[in-house]
């Protein structure tokens, strides 16, 4: 079968709005003691976890498992002295790692204390990045020190490994080129503001510091392409002047070369869809903010800016298909509290943005991951005294349904989509008499299944949803809906 590549089309659910959207990114019910979601990872389409943590008077470290794709998501077991768990990532189908911090200090700080984002630094900070310290649990006062998890049954139990120096006060990205070899970045300062990277050849047990300059106040992450080639990116603050940052090394991190962006305040996030295709996101200087997306096509050597570039956003992250042009961007807009998605299907020549959700407060996208080109993994928070937010797609969040009609229907009804014949986008509308599960897949004129376009639980009502069919040849198709006993199939045309 092959899969359809389209552009993303996601409309905004407001929490007032008493004509919604059902959007692709479907919210999936998560622990309530979980109040942010900070990593997730999967070793397959079922099996998967998340980390991040839980708020009182301190920060304490949650994470949570899932077996079935997330349809339930329940509380691991890990170290009560944990206190926030950044980055989590899968090496083999049952173990995984975790990188974060631990509480040694029993002195315990007041909420507003702790989620203080305009605190005094003991180092300059970029854009964004003292509201990223309060997400990940760093701030000042330096009761913390670096920890590393490691869970041997899929996420379940999470049990401590290795020791660290009192220099190392958080661990916050990762990067594992096999199940015993792996990077981390580090925070090597009591409050925050000396970068450093480690290693392990030993599966954690033990760690050597590699050598980074010391004008590097953070290293937000890390990636691998193979056993000697990696980036780590952030930013460095050097005569009197902030600038992104990124460091490549090709001999496993022996030494490492930098690359300053005088233009981009700092970068956030880096990810290789392929052994030399790679992209970092970041926040463009000076103000206003701009989201900033580079490309890199020579395995980290050289970086250049897309166009896209999205007005009063805050990229947190970047992921994309492994082997495919197939990827996202996230985060959240600063203007409003919108959670913010954009994708592209062609390596990032055009991208669409698409706002999920609207709630009162402060929310954000922090961390993702993408399965296929159609099944992925959002998390985050919803917002700023609501509990986790992990959102899933299995169609790549590219269609939306709308509800458009709420009075009461009393049959299921299939109709002809309008316009037909069309080129390149058609809407489809159906009718639920009842809320149930509801499918519409497209087929060509052969039978051969092109795409689920639908596939989610609905409200009784009227729905429609539109499909763009770029990409696809001109020719006779046909739509298919199934909920329940109830099955239809209606034929379109596509010309060009």
């Amino acid at each position: 079968m092959k899969q359809l590549h389209r552009a993303l089309i996601i409309t905004m659910v407001l929490a007032t709005n008493s004509n919604p959207s059902y959007t692709q990114w479907i919210q999936q019910p998560v622990p309530s003691d979980v109040h942010l979601l900070l990593t997730t990872d999967f070793s397959n389409t079922n099996v998967g976890a998340a980390a991040g943590w839980a708020l009182s008077f301190d920060f304490s470290g949650r994470a949570i498992y899932t077996t079935d794709g997330g349809q339930v998501w329940t509380l691991s077991q890990v170290p009560d002295s944990a206190r926030s768990l950044v980055t989590l990532s899968f090496v083999a189908p049952q173990t995984a790692y975790i990188a974060g911090a631990y509480n040694f200090s029993t002195r315990h700080r007041e909420h507003s204390q702790i989620l203080d984002f305009d605190a005094p630094s003991s180092a300059p900070k970029a854009l964004g990045v003292q509201q990223y310290l309060a997400r990940i649990g760093l701030s000042e006062g330096g009761g913390y020190r670096g920890l590393f998890l490691v869970s041997t049954d899929a996420g379940m139990t999470w049990h401590t490994r290795g020791q660290f120096s009192d220099s190392i006060s958080y661990m916050i990205g990762a990067s594992f080129t096999s199940p015993s070899t792996g990077y981390v970045t580090v925070d090597a300062h009591p409050h925050f503001g000396i970068a450093r990277i480690l290693k392990t050849t030993d599966a954690g047990n033990s760690w050597i510091q590699l050598m980074t300059p010391d004008s590097i106040p953070s290293l937000r992450n890390i990636s691998f392409i193979d056993s000697t080639t990696g980036v780590a990116v952030g930013y460095q603050f050097r005569n009197q002047m902030i600038s992104g940052v990124i460091l490549r090394t090709s001999n496993a991190g022996d030494t490492w070369y930098i690359s300053n962006f005088p233009t981009v305040d700092n970068f956030t996030d880096v990810c290789f869809s392929n052994s030399s295709t790679g992209f970092a996101v970041g926040v463009y200087a000076p103000l206003p903010l701009r989201g900033a997306v580079f490309k890199t096509t020579d395995a980290g050597m050289t970086w250049s800016p897309l166009t896209y570039a999205p007005d009063s956003v805050l990229l947190e992250g970047v992921r994309f298909v492994n082997g495919t042009e197939v990827g996202i961007v996230y985060g959240e807009r600063i203007d409003s509290p919108t959670l913010f998605v954009a994708r592209t299907t062609n390596g990032g020549l055009t991208w669409t943005e698409g706002i999920i959700y609207t709630v009162p407060g402060y929310s954000l996208l922090i961390g993702g991951k993408l399965l296929s080109p159609l099944i992925g993994y959002l998390c985050g928070r919803g917002g700023f005294s609501s509990s986790a937010v992990m959102l899933h797609t299995t169609n790549g969040g590219i269609t939306a349904i709308e509800q458009f009609g709420t009075a009461r229907v009393n049959k299921y009804t299939l109709s002809q989509n309008y316009p037909n014949p069309f080129n390149p986008t058609t809407r489809i509308v159906f009718s639920l008499a009842q809320q149930s599960h509801v499918t519409i897949t497209i087929f060509n004129l052969f039978g051969m299944e092109v795409q689920t376009i639908v596939s989610e639980t609905l409200p009784s009502g009227d729905h429609s949803v539109e499909w763009n069919a770029t990409g696809l040849p001109s020719g006779i198709y046909f739509y298919r809906m199934q909920s329940g006993l109830f099955t239809q199939t209606k034929k379109l045309l596509l010309l060009r």
